[in-house]
């Protein structure tokens, strides 16, 4: 989404995970046709990753992946200690959500809880600078990062047949539709990679693409 946004030349690789008939889960196009190679390069890999195609760079895990493109593509901000504050707090966001889609724990402490919590944040820092964006004027790296996180719940509350979770929170509801509006992702979310489940297929929750579905 970042390098949609920035226009960058980049490519998306993907490692199918598979449900085979016996209900475990094929990986292998990760574990054995990727990773034994790739992590030659660097020992801490894991998914997702980032290639810088100049240099041949290897960087790892979600929030050092976002930094590393945020400076690559100029979008880190003008004040780099706000910028992975907020990458963090949405990264908190999401590491919630991961327990929720995939955990054996019931969704509802998620749904009740953790998220009108993490909503206040974002809906105070929104109210409190009164800028479009998390940075100011125009999107940096944890727009897209928060971006993502909401967009999930809201196919969440589709899949779960519950209102929308911003129905609560107008800044936040504006700022969805703001970044959802931006012209430089036109392309994006007409494009494959937007129309991908969010969640690999084993999870409770795969989250399909809300394209055609209509929420409350």
């Amino acid at each position: 989404m970042m390098c949609a946004f920035a226009g960058a030349n980049w490519e998306a690789v993907d490692f199918e995970a598979k449900m085979n008939p016996d209900g475990t889960v094929d990986k292998r196009a990760w574990f054995q046709d990727a990773k034994p190679e790739l992590i030659k390069r660097n020992p801490l890999l894991n998914l997702p990753f980032v290639i810088d195609l100049e240099t041949g760079k290897l960087v790892t895990q979600t929030v050092a992946c976002m930094s590393f493109l945020a400076d690559r593509l100029g979008l880190m901000g003008s004040c780099a200690a706000t910028t992975y504050q907020l990458l963090c707090e949405a990264q908190d966001l999401r590491n919630a959500a991961v327990q929720a889609f995939y955990g054996r724990q019931h969704y509802a402490p998620y749904t009740s809880k953790t998220i009108p919590k993490e909503y206040k944040k974002f809906e105070a820092w929104l109210e409190l600078h009164q800028k479009p964006f998390l940075n100011g004027e125009t999107p940096t790296a944890p727009d897209f990062h928060l971006w993502e996180m909401l967009d999930q719940n809201e196919r969440f509350s589709v899949e779960i047949k519950a209102p929308s979770f911003l129905a609560d929170f107008p800044n936040l509801k504006k700022y969805y539709s703001s970044v959802r509006a931006l012209p430089e992702l036109k392309g994006y979310f007409n494009g494959p990679l937007y129309q991908y489940s969010c969640n690999n297929p084993h999870a409770k929750f795969p989250l399909p693409s809300l394209q055609g579905q209509a929420n409350k």
